[in-house]
């Protein structure tokens, strides 16, 4: 669908003591045989050598969390996840996606009880996450949570594909006993933003404990928020050329004269609105009319402008203050500051309505005293809908079936009094910019229904007096979505659109038009069609119905994983066992998405959209092999040492066979200090999306790189600089800034079934101090180096154009076609972008691209201590972790990478420190999360580029308090962001943006539980 363009800043296990474990719950016992997450072998003592943070019931607990999503992206490592805030895709909306390190959510693994669990992300090129097989953790039942691994960079080897960030294992309670009921509501401190949780779980044992059986339940309602509940959103602050005095935020700053005047050349205005267009309509061009012409200072391309009101009557309409050059000879842009023009904030949300609903079932059975079945069954159906998004428009912005429509005055919609205006500036022919608002519901809903089954067998057996383990495993999930949405039938929006009145004086559609409303498209005889009135807000629903289209469109995915595995030890290095585990797996991913017969024909205002569908399998086999050398118990000269060593092949179906293999060990001189280390090589195939999508059109903008500041910015602001004089002399004409930047255009994108696995080299060094002076206090820090090569891209727009800009290979002779990658972009006789659905102006697909880089340092510090020596009955418990990301780099064209760690929603530091006082039964606690400065670009950090370097660093406090009762009943008070920090201010406005960090502010929740 066509949009316009929003301007804003740019951004670009068990519990081991080791690690980072956020919990408020007491220490359990320690099992006689481990097993850690991105490891298979089970041993006494067995403590992960990769960093892994641990989140336990009690922490989510404690937060009156609704959604486990929520719970883990508050944590400082996570960034970049896909959630149901802010705009959704057009198919599949709703999901949470977790991204680990923000190196993509389709290169973070999510298991369920170390098992794979079927994505949610649809195989379309308009899904709600990058391609792949994300996990939505919205099916995730919080009731049933005993605890979630995040192991940075583990997990590739032991369990496949698409570990490269890490693997997140949410591990459930199989083995609960009894009935548990809970409740959970929330609402923010403006009354809006109502959430709440139902949930349940009962099990039992039978057979005298042979067997257990459990059921479980959650039903949870999120009331969808607008942007036009919160004011900062309705200030519509956005940065322009600082060449006007009017509207600025600060009326302090002198205005801009040029290059090295050390005046910003931007600076933020508000209330921005897009003058050229309106929801009712505006009148473009002649003596009645506005314009985007740059010689037009006000906007004006007569005396005056009109709008039409919601009656179809003509009113004057004020095109607000237009944004000029730097010498005042020119105005810049389709943006005004205030008037009567477009406004973004109508049209934008905060997040989204979520029903959801869940059941699960857990059973065992020991057939023997060395043997037990297991099976589990999963059903989730859930509602996500859209509350708001851009509407179509008829507006000269845009070409195709969304360019502005032409109206002579005998039109016989048009009143007496618009019909008057128009007669009286000797007006015969005139065009109509506008948003096609309450025309269609673009923003529809989607509905998802999942369903999983788990059968399988488990046991133990002794070779030779060695304890050996077995499991296997079938494992099959499906997941349905269907997506329901409306859109404008372009064909029948013509017949209706223009009108005449027959013999009887009734108004009527209008077949054979001498000049049709819209040029290049033709009205046909049609005797259902109904006029429609597109002055004002007149347009009947019956003529509304004809021009809407009900739109349904489904996506399948399945996935059926077959496992197998055996492990023990195998022989003891002096006196430590060491342990073995080798196994196979069989596993088939298969997806279809079927969009409307009306969608695959393109007959609406959207690009034609292409089914897909397509399947692949692997056969893998691995194994690992874990060494403890040295452990306390030999009583040696250092305290321990262990070495391990994992291995997996994999040959998929599409494109071939691959190894993934990991090595690493831990050494602790004495049993204070404690060093580690480990390498991976992991990989993901390439998803079903990019591999079989059929080309296909799409939307993109293309950014002005040589226009203002943008000119001598970039990663290679010398080349860019240099092209850009080659390319504005060969198209002095052109627009500026571009029309591609502000209003979108149709691209050409598809699959590539050539693409190899991206692999990802990955190691991770760091130590672990345990002072003995100082009991129950842990300290972790790590240091994480992450490298892929071939990541699996799509060529966006930007990528595009940047690397045709930024490139010491450029024609100056021939600027359109400069370098490989400027040709991919189709420009018409002035230099702007073509704005063609069929002829879509930038190609582009899927390709392996060069590099991402990440090196980031993880720590976290653990303590807990009982206050009994002074006086006071409980524990106090302290923690904290830290995310410091000291690199990010992608590279996909291999021309002029830019690093854009610390830029805007990629802060360097980022922490969060949590403190809770644990009582009888009561007690209160606090979470403090940190977030770092933010640049707004790494790139030309004067004070001549913009009006702010970076945001600044912020912190957010939250608090809780809870009662137990002698019966078992648990009361939880939470009040997040106490003291309602929303956003960085500056003279009472919001930075827009990443400035804006909770756009829900200080909300209250209350959660009560009761255990039988």
């Amino acid at each position: 669908m066509v949009a316009i363009a929003i301007a804003s800043p740019a951004m670009a296990q068990d519990a081991d003591e080791e690690d980072a474990v956020v919990t408020t719950a007491e220490a359990r016992e320690e099992s006689p045989s481990i097993t850690v997450t991105g490891s298979r072998i089970r041993l006494p003592n067995l403590e992960s050598t990769e960093p892994t943070t641990t989140i336990d019931a009690e922490y989510i607990n404690q937060r009156n969390f609704i959604n486990v999503a929520d719970a883990l992206n508050d944590l400082p490592q996570i960034r970049g996840s896909v959630t149901p805030q802010g705009g959704q895709a057009a198919f599949g909306q709703g999901v949470n996606f977790v991204n680990n390190f923000g190196l993509g959510s389709n290169r973070t693994l999510t298991l369920v009880n170390g098992r794979r669990l079927v994505s949610s992300n649809t195989p379309s090129l308009f899904g709600p996450g990058a391609p792949g097989l994300q996990v939505d953790l919205n099916v995730i039942p919080t009731a049933l949570i005993k605890q979630i691994d995040i192991a940075s960079t583990a997990g590739a080897p032991v369990y496949g594909s698409d570990a490269i960030a890490g693997t997140i294992n949410i591990i459930l309670d199989d083995q609960y006993e009894g009935l548990n009921l809970n409740a959970t509501s929330t609402i923010t401190e403006d009354g809006d933003g109502f959430q709440y949780r139902l949930e349940g779980v009962y099990g039992t044992s039978f057979a005298d404990g042979r067997g257990h059986l459990q059921v479980s339940s959650f039903y949870t309602q999120t009331d969808g928020l607008l942007q036009r509940s919160r004011q900062f959103f309705l200030d519509e602050v956005e940065t322009q050329n600082n060449t006007v005095l009017s509207n600025r935020v600060n009326p302090n700053l002198p205005l801009n004269t040029g290059p090295d005047d050390g005046v910003p050349d931007q600076v933020l205005f508000s209330p921005s609105r897009l003058f050229v267009l309106s929801n009712n309509g505006v009148i473009f061009g002649g003596p009645l009319g506005v314009t985007s012409s740059g010689a037009a200072l006000n906007g004006l391309s007569g005396t005056g402008a009109f709008q039409f009101d919601a009656g179809g009557n003509l009113i004057p309409f004020d095109p607000g203050v237009r944004p000029l050059n730097v010498d005042g000879t020119a105005a810049v842009g389709l943006r005004g500051f205030g008037g009567d023009g477009f406004q973004f904030s109508d049209f934008g949300q905060i997040t989204s309505d979520l029903r959801r609903f869940g059941a699960n079932v857990f059973g065992n059975y020991d057939v023997t005293d060395h043997i037990n079945v297991f099976v589990e069954a999963q059903y989730y159906d859930a509602r996500a809908d859209e509350l708001v998004q851009q509407p179509t428009f008829n507006t000269p912005l845009f070409g195709g079936a969304s360019s502005a429509l032409s109206f002579d005055v005998t039109n016989p919609f048009l009143n007496d009094q618009a019909r008057g205006v128009l007669q009286a500036a000797g007006v015969e022919r005139f065009t109509v910019s506008r948003a096609n608002v309450g025309f269609a519901d673009l923003t529809g809903f989607a509905e998802t229904e999942l369903l999983r089954g788990v059968i399988g067998a488990r046991g133990d057996f002794e070779i030779a007096g060695r304890n050996w383990n077995w499991e296997t495993s079938l494992n099959y999930g499906q997941t349905e979505i269907n997506d329901f949405r409306q859109d404008i039938n372009v064909q029948n929006f013509v017949n209706a659109t223009n009108v005449t009145t027959n013999a009887d004086g009734q108004i009527v559609c209008n077949a054979t038009p001498a000049t049709p409303s819209q040029s290049g498209f033709l009205p046909v005889a049609d005797s259902q069609c109904v006029p429609f009135n597109f002055f004002g807000l007149q347009a009947s629903p019956e003529a509304i119905n004809y021009v809407i289209a009900e739109n349904r469109s489904s996506s399948v995915l399945e996935q059926t994983v077959f496992n197998a595995n055996v492990g023990g030890t195998i022989f003891e290095l002096f006196g430590n066992e060491v342990g073995v585990n080798i196994g196979y797996e069989n596993r088939k991913e298969s997806g279809r998405f079927n969009p409307s017969e009306f969608e695959q024909q393109g007959r609406g205002r959207g690009a034609a959209v292409t089914p897909i569908a397509g399947s692949f399998t692997l056969n893998e086999v691995f194994g690992e092999v874990f060494v403890p050398i040295i452990t306390p118990e030999n009583d040696s000269f250092i305290e321990s040492a262990v070495v391990y060593g994992r291995g997996r092949y994999v040959d998929n179906t599409i494109n071939g066979g691959f190894f993934s293999w990991a090595a690493g060990g831990s050494i602790a001189p004495v049993r204070d200090i404690e060093f580690r280390g480990n390498f991976t090589r992991s990989f993901r195939a390439p998803a079903l999306t990019e591999l079989f999508l059929p080309q296909a059109n799409a939307f993109g903008f293309i950014p002005d790189l040589c226009f203002g500041p943008n000119r001598t910015g970039g990663p290679n602001p010398e080349a860019r600089d240099r092209n850009c004089g080659a390319f504005l002399s060969a198209f002095p004409d052109i627009p500026r800034p571009q029309t591609a930047a502000q209003a979108s255009v149709p691209i050409l994108v598809g699959g590539n079934p050539n693409l190899d696995n991206e692999q990802a080299d990955s190691w991770s060094v760091g130590g672990i101090l345990r002072p003995w002076f100082l009991p129950n206090f842990s300290l972790t820090v790590d240091y994480i180096d992450i490298s892929i090569s071939n990541p699996i891209a799509q060529l966006s727009s930007a990528q595009i154009n940047s690397a045709c800009f930024d490139n010491d290979n450029f024609n100056a002779a021939d600027p359109a076609n400069g370098n490989s990658f400027c040709s991919l972009i189709q420009r018409d006789a002035i230099g702007e972008v073509v704005s063609n659905p069929t002829n879509p102006g930038v190609l582009t697909g899927f390709v392996n691209g060069n590099a991402i880089d990440y090196e980031g340092i993880q720590a976290a510090a653990l303590y807990a201590t009982p206050l009994d020596g002074l006086g006071i009955p409980g524990t106090l418990q302290l923690r904290g972790d830290l995310s410091v990301v000291l690199y990010r780099q992608t590279d996909i064209t291999g021309v002029a990478p830019a690093r854009s760690d610390a830029e805007l929603g990629d802060p360097t530091w980022a922490g969060q420190f949590v403190a809770n006082y644990i009582g009888e039964n009561w007690g209160f606690g606090s979470v403090v999360n940190y977030t770092g400065e933010q640049l707004f670009s790494r790139f030309n950090r004067t004070p001549d580029q913009r009006q702010f370097d970076k945001l600044d660093d912020f912190v957010t406090v939250d608090f809780n308090v809870y009662f137990e009762t002698d019966d078992e009943m648990r009361f939880n008070f939470v009040v997040s962001n106490a003291f309602n920090r929303q956003c960085q201010r500056t003279f009472g406005f919001c930075i827009p943006g990443t400035g804006i960090n909770d756009a829900f502010g200080r909300t209250f929740s209350v959660a009560v539980n009761k255990r039988w």
